[in-house]
C-alpha cells in the first residue's frame, strides 16, 4: 500500500455495491417526500451495507470492535478469504452540467489494493467470524490465556459474555439469515488464541499478528 500512497492516508478502504442498476429497496421517512419505499443506489446503498455487516461483527465479538482498519488491512496482507479483491475496472466517472459531458478520469483497479475499490469488497460469510477473530486473537489475553476483549473471554471453548454464556442461535439479530451467520461465528470465535500482549498492552514481536492471522483465516 506504501508504494501507492506513501505516507499519507489512503482511500478508499473497502468497495461495497453502489450500482443504481442494482439499487437496493430502503424505505424512507424523511421531511421532502412520501414515505415509503425507494430505490436507493451509491453510497447510500453501499455505506449501510457494509455497516450492517461490521454490526453483525460486534455481534459476534461481544462489544464494538472501534476503529477496524488495522484488522482490515491486516486481513488484507494476509489474505483472508473473506476480502474478495477487485482487479479490473475504475472510478471514472462522466457526467453532463450545463448542456455539456464532463469526465472526472479515476483510478483503475488492480491485484491488492487501489485507489478504485480499497482492499477489495467483502463475502460476509466469511468475513465477519475472520475479523471477529483477527480482533480477539490480535489484543491480549486474561490470565487464563483466553482471549479478553471488552470483557468477553472464552471458557471450555464456549464464549460468555459478562459471565453469561453466549449461546449459539441467539444473537440480537432477528433476521434468519443473519441468525445463522451469527451462531457459527460465534463457535469460531471460542477458539484458543494464538497471540497475546505484553503487561503494557503492547502487542509481542515474532509475528503475532501473522500468527492470528494464519489462525484465523485457515478454516475458512
Amino acid at each position: 500500500m506504501t508504494s501507492i500512497v506513501g505516507s499519507q492516508r489512503g482511500v478508499p478502504d473497502i468497495s461495497m455495491s453502489g450500482a443504481c442498476d442494482g439499487g437496493a429497496d430502503m424505505y424512507q421517512s424523511f421531511p421532502g417526500q412520501p414515505p415509503g419505499w425507494y430505490p436507493t443506489c451509491g453510497t447510500s446503498e453501499a455505506t449501510p451495507e457494509f455497516a450492517g455487516i461490521v454490526a453483525l461483527t460486534d455481534q459476534v465479538a461481544g462489544h464494538s470492535l472501534g476503529l477496524i482498519n488495522p484488522y482490515l488491512y491486516a486481513m488484507s496482507q494476509f489474505h483472508a478469504p473473506g476480502l474478495v479483491d477487485i482487479v479490473s475496472g475504475n472510478n471514472t466517472v462522466s457526467f453532463k452540467q450545463g448542456g455539456k459531458w464532463h469526465t472526472v478520469v479515476g483510478f483503475d483497479a488492480g491485484p491488492g489494493y487501489d485507489l478504485a475499490s480499497g482492499v477489495g469488497t467483502v463475502d460476509a460469510s466469511l468475513f465477519v467470524p475472520e475479523l471477529a477473530c483477527l480482533a480477539a486473537r490480535w489484543s491480549g489475553a486474561d490470565s487464563a490465556g483466553q482471549p479478553a476483549v471488552g470483557g468477553q473471554s472464552s471458557v471450555g471453548g464456549q464464549s460468555s459474555v459478562g459471565g453469561q454464556p453466549a449461546v449459539p442461535g441467539q444473537p440480537l439479530a432477528q433476521d434468519s439469515a443473519a441468525a445463522q451467520l451469527l451462531a457459527a461465528s460465534q463457535l469460531a470465535v471460542g477458539r484458543q488464541p494464538l497471540a497475546t500482549a505484553s503487561a503494557s498492552g503492547v502487542v509481542e514481536t515474532g509475528g503475532a499478528e501473522a500468527m492470528a492471522a494464519r489462525y484465523c483465516f485457515a478454516g475458512s
